[in-house]
């Protein structure tokens, strides 16, 4: 039953007359997966496993692109955070307009930071480096 899932996912996502018609056989797997994968809007390893399926590559370089496709994944992982940038939740959450005139009004001195940092749910000290964003254009 997960392999006919599979397939009829496959031919929603990638339909196979398409998929034939855009491969470019003179290509590596590589430039093939990047620009199908764009066009097709799948990741490259869908573009991979499409053109396994269909004969396209061997076995040998579907396994390879893929442990390269996973170890690249894995570094990615490693280097972005997990998390979000807490000053644009900020911002999004409080809104625009409002953040920028709690922070004008603190920095002025019109405004105790603590009052400001009540105002936007955050401490004195975000509050100045959410000022010091706002101005360097971060």
């Amino acid at each position: 039953m997960e392999a006919v899932c599979n397939a009829i996912a496959a031919e929603f996502l990638v339909p196979q007359d398409a998929f034939l018609r855009a491969w470019k056989p003179n290509e590596s797997l590589d430039v093939n997966a990047e620009q199908l994968a764009k066009h097709f809007r799948v990741s490259r390893i869908v573009i991979a496993v499409r053109a396994r399926v269909l004969n396209r590559i061997t076995k040998k370089a579907f396994d390879q692109f893929h442990s390269t496709e996973q170890r690249g994944r894995q570094k990615q992982r490693k280097r972005s955070s997990g998390g979000g940038d807490f000053y644009r939740t900020a911002r999004a959450r409080n809104g625009n307009a409002f953040v920028r005139a709690v922070l004008g009004s603190a920095a002025s001195g019109e405004l105790l930071y603590r009052n400001a940092g009540r105002l936007l749910s955050m401490s004195p000290k975000n509050v100045r480096e959410a000022y010091r964003r706002q101005e360097g254009g971060a």
